[in-house]
């Protein structure tokens, strides 16, 4: 039979001169016996986006902080667990240099928070990635 899951939820953008504020954020009522919905979902930043140097590069740069409430989660033996509640920050850097280059830099998981989203599945630990694109021909 389906289950009924109400909640709301609530996206914003808002940049004033170059900070940049986002937000994606989840809350569902009455969702204890429903498998794999957390009570609230949340994925902030706050960053520094704008153009630099004569419009030469356009930057975004700031923190991602991400919540996910406890859920309900099958274990191995079909049982039904509850996942605590995790967090995690992230720091990005994203620049496109004349429009022809990005240049972008991540540390994830900037605490290493130990933490699950699926039993048994550990989520990826503290790691940087740097990334390069460049457009040859136009």
């Amino acid at each position: 039979p389906p289950i009924n899951v109400s909640g709301f939820g609530l996206n914003l953008n808002y940049q004033f001169l170059k900070i940049l504020v986002e937000t994606n954020t989840s809350y569902y009522f009455n969702n204890d016996n429903v498998i794999g919905v957390p009570e609230v979902q949340f994925v902030g930043g706050l960053y520094l986006k704008s153009k630099f140097f004569g419009d030469n590069l356009n930057l975004k740069s700031g923190f991602t902080f991400y919540y996910t409430g406890k859920r309900n989660s099958y274990s191995e033996e079909r049982e039904i667990v509850v996942v605590e509640p995790s967090t995690k920050l992230d720091f990005i850097l994203i620049g496109e240099i004349q429009e022809l280059a990005i240049v972008y830099f991540v540390w994830e998981n900037m605490f290493d928070n130990q933490y699950f989203i699926t039993p048994y599945y550990p989520m990826p630990e503290r790691s940087i990635r740097f990334g390069l694109s460049w457009e040859l021909f136009n």
